[in-house]
């Protein structure tokens, strides 16, 4: 018996359990087309995941929502009733019978599937999986922008979940209207707004600023894909009402968070997801008032699949499948040992001032490098330009990330460790000094956090840069370019990073791995 969670819609994607809770198959489309935001709006899912496991009989497949209620077969069955879903509020799980006008996945392997879980749900139960112990604790997932995926504008779902189930708070504070966002996510992701918001000078947002960002919005859901303030747009005037907005809108979303936490958190840790949770200093003051933040890498809609398929898993296994990597993406081909395979002999290219572009392993899942699929270079001053502008081609005002030792992250940082970069922190003197291509025009960092017994090769690596400069932090980046998908593959990174200025480094198995915990063979 398989479990298997689909995504069908923007950053969609597959994944698949086994018996054991282990991922057998993972699959961003958008990884295996080279489509930013692919949502199968191309090819059918047989043509998109070649590799991905044929259902059978015996397998529990769960999809998430991505369709209009108003049917009524909306509440159909196949071969599962509510009354076996007691154990969840039914807003969140719903059995599953298609549609006729949807399904390239149906049509494609064949089989209907059993369950439609909500969009946010899947956010959380996706986090979850990265979880360090099963305590209970109060999820919370809020959407950045636009309509759920049921067409409702409550674009958020909160609930308590542990190792023996999860339930919804009917009455949690909703979070605040998100229809000007739809225009910010056009051309200024939330990433790009909040590199804005730290280099643009704090200002209020003034009301013909927000009837602007309105406007923008409103162009945005009428004219698919038209930009918020588009290049010829990009002025000092302009980039400061994202910034603006941007702050404005944030702080109205951690008026809601904080509430939600106070009303239905007491002395218990939070799980965040959605697409709110793309927000380090968010999730920094969630730290900050609980301690305990439970944090997935796959933070955008390319972890519903993820969340899907943990559902299936617990749906008859009544226990929740667990993950120690980000490093899930299933590769079309495999990758071939190229250039110097072990840490320290890419630490001393590194020393040397060489950039560079490491392929190691399967790839992350979700939209942030951490050690897979990175860019990686010493972290001097003329770095952040090289790598970030001429390299990768992006705009100025957008910081590069660290990636540092445990060891050493409280020589250069303040604030909460993080291993998937989902934190903001405050630069320390040692950081200005030795590290400054990492440090934003705010002085603020989003650090990547490397403990040894759980990645024991980017460990070392690390460490033997620090003996070389004095320093165990780098910048790390995704290997990609601006507005391309991540590189899932050898050709993807020879084809996409051709003419620039990084030597690459595949490494298709890393000989580097833990037998029990801390020990290495």
């Amino acid at each position: 018996m398989r479990f298997i969670g689909v995504h069908i819609g923007h950053d969609a994607g597959v994944a698949v359990f086994d018996e054991n809770g282990q991922v057998i198959f993972y699959g961003q489309c958008e990884r295996y087309s080279r489509f930013k935001n692919h949502g199968f709006e191309i090819d059918p899912i047989g043509m998109a995941f070649p590799d991905m496991p044929t259902p059978d009989e015996d397998d529990v497949i769960a999809v998430v929502a991505c369709e209009q209620p108003g049917n009524p077969d909306w509440r159909g069955t196949i071969n599962i009733s509510h009354e076996e879903l007691d154990y969840c509020s039914p807003n969140l799980v719903r059995p599953y019978k298609p549609l006729a006008k949807d399904n390239l996945f149906c049509k494609s392997i064949g089989k209907n599937p059993h369950f439609y879980i909500n969009h946010h749900l899947a956010h959380t139960l996706s986090a979850w999986c990265f979880r360090p112990n099963g305590d209970e604790r109060l999820f919370m997932s809020y959407d950045g922008a636009g309509c759920d995926s049921l067409g409702s504008l409550r674009c958020y779902i909160v609930g308590t979940i542990s190792d023996t189930g999860f339930s919804e708070i009917e009455d949690a504070t909703p979070i605040p209207t998100s229809l000007p966002v739809v225009g910010l996510l056009g051309y200024n992701s939330a990433g790009k707004s909040m590199g804005l918001a730290g280099y643009m000078p704090k200002q209020d947002l003034q009301p013909a600023q927000f009837v602007k960002v309105l406007q923008y919005s409103l162009n945005e859901m009428y004219q698919p894909r038209y930009p918020f303030f588009p290049p010829q747009d990009q002025t000092d005037e302009n980039l400061q009402i994202v910034a603006n907005f941007y702050r404005w809108y944030m702080n109205e979303t951690w008026a809601t968070l904080e509430d939600n936490i106070r009303r239905f958190g007491a002395g218990k840790g939070v799980v965040i997801s959605g697409g709110t949770s793309l927000a380090l200093e968010i999730n920094t003051k969630l730290w900050e008032l609980t301690r305990d933040v439970v944090f997935g890498p796959p933070t955008d809609d390319s972890g519903l699949a993820l969340g899907a398929a943990a559902f299936a898993y617990y749906h008859v296994k009544r226990e929740w499948p667990k993950l120690t990597t980000p490093a899930l993406n299933a590769l079309q081909d495999p990758l071939p040992e190229f250039g110097p395979q072990e840490p320290g002999d890419i630490a001393r290219l590194l020393a040397s001032d060489r950039v560079i572009g490491l392929l190691r392993g399967n790839s992350e899942t979700g939209p942030r490098a951490l050690g897979f699929r990175s860019i990686f270079a010493s972290a001097t001053e003329p770095n952040l330009k090289r790598v970030s502008q001429q390299i990768k081609g992006r705009e100025f005002f957008r910081p590069l990330a660290p990636v540092v030792t445990a060891e050493a992250f409280d020589k250069l940082f303040a604030g909460p460790k993080g291993e998937y970069m989902q934190f903001m922190v405050s630069c320390r003197e040692e950081a200005q000094r030795m590290c400054p291509a990492i440090c934003h025009k705010d002085l603020s960092a989003r650090p990547q956090v490397v403990y040894r017994e759980r990645d024991p090769w980017l460990h070392e690596l690390l460490v033997e840069y620090g003996r070389l400069s004095g320093v165990e932090c780098i910048i790390n980046t995704s290997l990609n370019k601006n507005r391309k998908p991540i590189c899932n593959t050898w050709e993807d990174a020879r084809r996409e990073m051709r003419g620039k200025d990084l030597e690459l480094v595949s490494l298709p198995h890393p000989r580097w791995r833990l037998a029990v915990p801390g020990q290495l063979i």
